[in-house]
């Protein structure tokens, strides 16, 4: 990343967690952290060759089968991801699955902007995690993503996942710019496996990510 690349997420982090304070100071909790611009091509046109993070807080929770009102939103999308619970000292505790909701406004084109907005975060189902799955038995995972009972995407982690210990790394990496640090009990969610695929009021979702699990969700 050069160096005005940093200088810019650095002060986007910093925006971000001014707005992350306020919501603590208003009540919500700290849930964890999000893997945002995981997407090549993405990382290209804003100048930056690595990802960033988002926060996730108890605000943006989201119950699994739950109905996610739509309104507010511009763009929105959905994410099938890899969630990890962590334990002490940044090790990986278990792993489960997630949805997250993102909201993409094409107005917010700038980095510094992308960031202070918490990285179009929305809202986060996380599944239970799966007690004594390995990081290396996702390279057998695939993502599929169901809308209204058809297929809209799938993929295989082996092809786009990020390594649980890689997404730590750069969570803690990005933290350490704005002077923070990760924390037992957090959760990383790990980065979209697929494209984002669009919704709209009356949609119903469906995230299969194989041995970790399936989530639901219905946008109203």
């Amino acid at each position: 990343m050069t160096e005005p690349a940093r200088d810019r997420v650095v002060r986007g982090l910093r925006s971000q967690f001014e707005s992350l304070h306020g919501k603590r100071s208003a009540g919500e909790e700290l849930v964890g952290w999000k893997v945002g611009l995981n997407a090549a091509p993405v990382q290209e046109q804003l100048g930056i060759s690595r990802p960033v993070l988002g926060h996730l807080t108890t605000g943006s929770l989201i119950e699994p089968g739950a109905a996610h009102p739509t309104a507010g939103g511009v763009h929105l999308g959905v994410e099938p991801e890899v969630a990890i619970h962590l334990g002490a000292s940044g090790t990986i505790e278990a792993l489960g699955p997630a949805i997250e909701v993102v909201d993409l406004d094409p107005a917010t084109t700038e980095l510094e902007a992308i960031l202070a907005g918490n990285v179009f975060h929305r809202g986060v189902v996380l599944g239970p995690p799966v007690a004594g799955l390995r990081p290396s038995e996702l390279a057998t995972v695939t993502a599929s993503v169901t809308k209204n009972g058809v297929l809209a995407e799938r993929a295989r982690f082996a092809d786009t996942g990020e390594e649980p210990a890689e997404a730590i790394a750069l969570i803690a990496e990005r933290l350490a710019l704005a002077g923070e640090e990760l924390r037992a009990g957090q959760v990383i969610i790990a980065g979209s496996l697929t494209p984002i695929v669009f919704v709209e009021p009356g949609d119903s979702i469906e995230v299969d990510l194989g041995s970790l699990g399936a989530l639901a969700l219905s946008l109203v």
